[in-house]
């Protein structure tokens, strides 16, 4: 179990347990036996690259932290002991560079480099590498994703009948979505409930929070000029929807086309308006067949990230993608970790 390995790995430091750097290192421990194998973009202080084939074994007596592991340095694969430390000094302060139990070490695993020996060195640049550290034991299977995205989808559906409910002529739920759409950014709730004031609302229905990247939609003066002249005269948007709802037959053509490119409105708010509003309004959950065919049009900040703490090469399809983001938003970002189900 991940608290009897933890405990492990917090005894096999070479210091007392209550020493500081003691602490510390214990954390690059448990990240080495927790993330090592499925981290895919590890690089040596020097720019080589490493791949952790076998993490190796815990030595919970004297000498190296880490016996038997098995790497690729480069170009070269090499197995032999790993140690960590806070700083790369620590070598030297603890006499190591004078202990022949050392003498096989292949890689040095700190948190400043700075004073180090002259070995392959991991650097672990994250302030608090606790915090970044995932006790997961294994990657989400294909199963485990479309759960997930499912999930993103359903509640996708289930806020669009909600805007249904809340539309009047002229404005169709869709245009509603549009709205929303066009709002993304850290001023999302206020730009949305000073509309729903224009409309007549005590506030926008079923409001959610921007938690996004405050630069994933730019809020200039001709995002809100558009949005200005979309509630003056919806005509346009109207005559788009109608065109874009003849469309949805074909995913790829669906997307591939803007028919609200004349209104000015760029082809990334309209593809995210296919999959978030139009597809899950107009197909209801059938609709998810499509997030499962269509490639993501653009990538979030935290993929990459996330990709790497989950071991997963890449995001193939929107439905990877929209499943990424409810890992990312119900348990990594709010450190759920007791209910992720790769805790096995």
């Amino acid at each position: 179990m991940w608290n009897q390995c933890a405990c492990a790995q917090v005894c096999a430091i070479g210091e007392s347990p209550t020493h500081l750097g003691a602490r510390r290192e214990s954390t690059i421990s448990q990240w080495w036996f927790q993330q090592a194998e499925r981290s895919r973009h590890l690089r040596t202080t020097e720019r080589e690259r490493i791949i952790v084939l076998s993490r190796g074994e815990l030595n919970d007596g004297p000498g190296p932290d880490v016996r038997n592991a098995h790497l690729y340095l480069g170009d070269r694969e090499v197995a032999g002991d790993v140690e960590f430390h806070e700083k790369g000094s620590d070598w030297y302060r603890h006499g190591h560079h004078l202990d022949r139990a050392y003498e096989n070490v292949i890689l040095h695993v700190v948190r400043s480099r700075s004073g180090g020996p002259d070995l392959p060195c991991l650097e672990i640049k994250v302030p608090l590498v606790m915090e970044q550290i995932c006790l997961a034991t294994s990657s989400p299977n294909e199963s485990e994703l479309l759960i997930a995205a499912r999930m993103r989808f359903t509640k996708k559906v289930q806020h669009m009948d909600t805007l249904a409910e809340y539309s009047h002529p002229p404005f169709s739920a869709l245009a509603l979505g549009m709205l929303e759409i066009l709002a993304m950014g850290p001023r999302r709730s206020q730009r949305l409930n000073q509309i729903a004031v224009q409309l007549g609302w005590a506030g926008w229905p079923d409001a959610v929070a921007w938690s996004g990247s405050s630069q994933s939609y730019p809020q200039g003066n001709k995002v809100w000029s558009l949005m200005e002249d979309i509630l003056a005269d919806p005509a346009p948007l109207l005559s788009g929807i109608k065109i874009a709802g003849s469309l949805i037959g074909s995913a790829d053509e669906c997307t591939r086309v803007n028919p609200f490119a004349a209104m000015g409105l760029s082809h990334s708010h309209y593809r995210e308006w296919v999959i978030n509003c139009l597809i899950p309004h107009e197909l209801g959950l059938a609709g998810f067949r499509y997030w499962q065919k269509l490639k993501p049009f653009r990538h979030y900040g935290f993929e990459r990230k996330l990709c790497q703490r989950l071991g997963l090469d890449f995001v193939p399809t929107i439905a990877a993608q929209q499943a990424l983001i409810w890992w990312n938003g119900k348990l990594c970002q709010v450190r759920q970790c007791q209910l992720c189900p790769l805790l096995r």
